[in-house]
């Protein structure tokens, strides 16, 4: 058991500084640090503001996120490390208790991702549903 967290994170770029990023780096999904993210990976092209973009995504919904991680660790400091290769990221993690939310992105970013309705949990067995009941009038 333990404290899980959604994230998404993109880093983005012209299509060839990403590639020149991802195959410098050695990232191409055989990275080992990064051996638990390879399911939760997608690289895409796509158009940002008309503009020819790659896109690489990371998602994950009840991940363990924790600073001290070592993929974790590598995941940042890969993200972090991108700008000085012209290129821009966006990373939102939101955890199990109200108003956990984590954003960093650099400083030319594209607002590719945001929060919207974080999840709404109880903790109350509902066995049948029973008729509304109005207070007061």
């Amino acid at each position: 058991m333990g404290y899980n967290s959604d994230v998404q994170a993109v880093i983005y770029g012209k299509p060839d500084d990403m590639d020149a990023y991802i195959t410098t780096e050695g990232l191409i999904f055989n990275n080992t640090v990064f051996k638990d993210f390879n399911q939760s990976l997608r690289y895409y092209e796509a158009k940002i503001y008309d503009t020819k973009m790659k896109i690489l995504h990371l998602y994950g919904d009840g991940w363990k996120w924790y600073d001290d991680y070592e993929d974790v660790v590598a995941w940042m400091k890969f993200m972090r490390d991108s700008v000085e290769h012209d290129l821009d990221f966006e990373f939102i993690r939101v955890g199990e208790n109200t108003g956990d939310i984590e954003t960093e992105s650099s400083p030319n970013s594209a607002g590719l991702l945001y929060v919207r309705n974080p999840t709404i949990a109880n903790d109350f067995d509902m066995d049948k549903e029973i008729a509304l009941i109005f207070l007061g009038s």
